[in-house]
C-alpha cells in the first residue's frame, strides 16, 4: 500500500494510505494507524547487497518525532497485541453485562469485583472463552483459567 496505493488484504487485514496515515483494518474492525509511511530501500540483515523495498513510519517517544523501520516482525507483534486487546475488551464488556464489574486489566487478565451471590469462576471462564465472530471465523483459540478469591494474586 505504501509503495503501490490503493487497498491490500493480507490475512484478514486491509492495509491503505489515509491522509498522512498507512492504516491496517483488523478483522475487529479496529484499525492500527502509522503516522508518515515513507518508502524506502533497506539492506538485509543476512546480506548487506540483497536490497529490498521497504517503508518506514514515524512515533512519538520521549515527546520526539522517531523512524522506525517496518518489518514483519514488528507489524506481526502491533497485529497480534491489538488482537488480544480486542478480545480482552470483549470480555470486559460480557463481564459488565454480568454484574462482574472490572475493576483492573493486566496484560492478558481481568480483575473483577462482583458481589459474592454473582461470583462463578464457571462464569468467568464462559465469558473469557467466548469470541466474537470475527475472532471464531480466523480461528483464534482462547483458553481461560479463572479462579474466585478474596484477594489478587498472579
Amino acid at each position: 500500500a505504501v509503495w503501490e496505493g490503493g487497498a491490500h488484504e493480507y490475512a484478514g487485514c486491509t492495509y491503505q494510505l489515509e491522509d498522512i496515515f498507512l492504516t491496517c483494518r483488523m478483522p475487529s474492525g479496529r484499525k492500527i494507524w502509522y503516522a508518515f509511511p515513507r518508502k524506502t530501500r533497506r539492506a538485509m540483515p543476512w546480506d548487506e547487497n540483497d536490497i529490498r523495498r521497504s517503508w518506514s513510519y514515524q512515533v512519538k517517544r520521549g515527546g520526539q518525532w522517531v523512524t522506525v523501520e517496518a518489518y514483519g516482525g514488528i507489524l506481526t507483534e502491533n497485529l497480534v497485541q491489538a488482537l488480544a486487546r480486542d478480545l480482552l475488551v470483549h470480555a470486559m464488556f460480557k463481564c459488565e453485562a454480568e454484574n462482574i464489574p472490572v475493576v483492573l486489566t493486566a496484560h492478558d487478565e481481568i480483575v473483577g469485583e462482583p458481589k459474592i451471590n454473582v461470583a462463578s469462576a464457571t462464569l468467568l471462564n464462559q465469558i473469557m472463552c467466548d469470541r466474537p465472530p470475527w475472532a471464531v471465523e480466523m480461528q483464534i483459540p482462547v483458553a481461560a483459567d479463572c479462579w474466585l478469591g478474596s484477594r489478587y494474586r498472579k
